[in-house]
């Protein structure tokens, strides 16, 4: 991930307000989802700036994910915690599936 991306997302989260026509996304299902998770070595972002936008964003933080597609890390987890978190908007129930988070 780099800053690019997150400029990129920025945008794609105000869209997603205005189309939904809210101020927040507290009661809209968002997931943020970092790929590549198995290319530490070329990070330009730090988990915790990561962190700071999605709260800036108004992500919850428990569905901010990392995951790998070539190695398959936290795959079935976060498509879990994807499908809970459609299923069950945060106006509809405030319990989240537990968390195996790996990070």
């Amino acid at each position: 991930t780099d800053r690019q991306s997150l400029i990129q997302l920025e945008g794609l989260v105000e869209g997603v307000k205005e189309a939904r026509g809210v101020s927040d996304l507290k009661n809209v299902p968002v997931v943020l989802l970092g790929l590549k998770s198995d290319l530490n070595d070329r990070r330009l972002l730090s988990n915790s700036e990561i962190q700071h936008f999605a709260a800036r964003m108004g992500i919850d933080s428990e569905f901010v994910f990392e995951t790998s597609s070539k190695t398959g890390e936290n795959f079935t987890h976060v498509v879990e915690q994807a499908f809970h978190r459609a299923r069950n908007p945060p106006a509809a129930s405030s319990a989240v599936v537990p968390t195996r988070r790996v990070v």
